[in-house]
């Protein structure tokens, strides 16, 4: 072998290594980026419970025995709007794919299927339902196939939930 074939068998040794350790630097960075995206998320999920901590008076007073009344623990009917004002942006959030759907039903479903079996709530906001609550009735009938296939909440309710959306019409879609 001639000195210039030596000198080839190094530049090709060298530049394979390069390669190889280019290939190791970029799987290194897609594996940072995926740790950094898991970190987001999990971030992210527990502003949202942060969120939801905000209106814990107003899940409390659901599940009391007897349900919420207007007024009761001086929560207004304008307070469960706003909670139920959340759960429309959530449903912007799955809409935009930033939630995912199978996390907001194994976190939060049970939280709106609670608001729809309420009764006062049901009857003075959603049963007259005028597309005014086009995103939480979309979240509504998105949660009713897992309701039907899975326990998501204690039975009575869960059919409660599940009969009270049926009877919901669609909801028009946003233009």
């Amino acid at each position: 072998m001639t000195p210039s074939d030596n000198l080839t068998v190094i530049a090709i040794l060298v530049t394979g290594a390069g390669s190889i350790a280019s290939m190791v630097s970029i799987m290194l960075v897609l594996l940072q980026v995926r740790a950094t995206q898991r970190i987001a998320r999990g971030e992210f999920l527990l502003k949202l419970e942060e969120q939801m901590q905000r209106y814990q008076d107003h899940y409390n007073a659901l599940i009391a025995e007897g349900g919420w009344k207007p007024d009761d623990n001086g929560i207004s009917l304008s307070d469960m709007v706003l909670y139920m004002t959340l759960f429309e942006q959530m449903k912007l959030l799955i809409d935009l794919k930033i939630l995912d759907f199978p996390v907001f039903v194994r976190l939060y479903s049970f939280r709106v299927i609670i608001i729809v079996c309420n009764d006062h709530i049901y009857n003075k906001l959603l049963s007259n339902f005028n597309n005014t609550w086009p995103d939480f009735v979309g979240l509504c009938k998105r949660i009713l196939p897992e309701a039907e296939k899975r326990t998501l909440f204690f039975k009575p309710q869960q059919d409660l939930f599940i009969e009270r959306v049926k009877a919901l019409p669609e909801p028009k879609p946003w233009r």
